[in-house]
């Protein structure tokens, strides 16, 4: 019976973890992991504890025997014990001695060279370090707490919900114009200004220029000197979805906003960022009335967002994302789900 063994942190265990695994095991009959204890893991930053870590490895199903390892310099101990013919190394694993320690015992060391692409335990940490800032286009004190969040977080990247087009037409003070008719249609065209107007009038009721947080998270952005990404879908793609909405749903959503809500007897303060229970009480309220107008325009973009910032986390360490808060807490949710 030939024997593998394997080490490792296997922190947020993923199919990268699994694939790896699976490769090592192929190697022989019979698959031993060792987890790296906590105290040798907390330099990585680990978000999970070594009896997690050992749990998600066992219940993958993979390894024969799972165990965690001694405090101290004690591979040799364990490599002892567990008596292995074969012992694999990931892509980029180091060997913990050198290499004649083990091979004089007749072990063979064996790299797994192949990976799955785009995951890593680094990527899945810094997807759950994002901080991400809800914001209300027209509130006074989004632009404080913007301001407050980037100077202190001190980020290598601000993600903004902006697309290129967009953060044009608001650098240069734009509204749309009625060209854009020809590119979207004119029915995406008169819900488009319709609801550019609706926000400059409340805008104007807190002293705020709808997008001003956005340009004001850019700004802060470059007085820390970091990177800028703009992370929503392209404006276009989503008016000319909305073309495609049922006419009853646009009646309905459009009606309903004419009307006086009353939530818990609170009132709404348009000076302030809405509390996520209120948001999420609303969202469900347009959800039920419109599902279609609530998937192409918080759904969707929910999903190209949150996939976006996945892939800032395999250049910059450190992210400051700005989104409405409707946003926020589904894109938070979609950045802890491991792939």
């Amino acid at each position: 019976m030939t024997r593998v063994l394997v080490g490792g942190v296997f922190d947020l265990f993923h199919k990268g973890h699994e694939h790896f695994l699976r490769e090592a095991k192929k190697l022989g009959d019979e698959l031993i992991v060792v987890i790296t204890t906590d105290k040798h893991a907390k330099k990585k930053g680990i978000h999970e504890n070594q009896k997690t870590r050992a749990r998600k490895v066992r219940e993958s199903g993979i390894p024969d025997k799972v165990i965690i390892g001694y405090e101290g310099k004690n591979y040799m101990r364990i490599v002892k014990e567990v008596k292995p013919d074969i012992i694999a190394l990931g892509y980029d694993q180091k060997l913990p001695v050198p290499k004649r320690e083990v091979e004089k015992f007749g072990i063979k060391v064996v790299r797994i060279e192949s990976k799955v692409e785009g995951i890593s335990s680094t990527i899945l940490r810094r997807q759950r370090n994002i901080k991400v800032i809800g914001t209300s286009h027209i509130s006074p004190e989004s632009i404080s707490e913007i301001k407050k969040t980037i100077e202190r977080e001190m980020p290598d990247c601000v993600a903004v919900e902006l697309d290129p087009g967009r953060f044009e037409a608001l650098r240069r003070g734009e509204t749309i114009k009625l060209s854009a008719a020809k590119e979207i249609g004119f029915k995406n065209y008169i819900i488009a200004k319709f609801l550019s107007v609706l926000q400059r009038y409340l805008g104007k009721k807190t002293g705020v220029i709808p997008g001003e947080e956005m340009l004001t998270a850019v700004n802060s952005a470059i007085k820390v000197k970091a990177d800028v990404a703009f992370i929503d879908q392209d404006i276009r793609i989503t008016l000319q979805k909305l073309g495609k909405v049922p006419l009853s749903e646009k009646f309905r959503i459009f009606l309903s906003l004419f009307k006086k809500i009353k939530i818990k007897s609170e009132s709404f303060n348009l000076n302030e960022v809405p509390d996520e229970e209120l948001v999420e009480i609303l969202l469900k309220s347009v959800k039920e009335t419109s599902p279609t107008l609530y998937r192409v325009l918080v759904e969707e973009r929910n999903d190209y967002m949150a996939n976006a910032l996945k892939s800032l986390c395999r250049r910059y360490e450190k992210i400051v994302a700005v989104v409405g808060m409707g946003h926020k807490r589904e894109i938070l949710k979609r950045l802890k789900l491991n792939p």
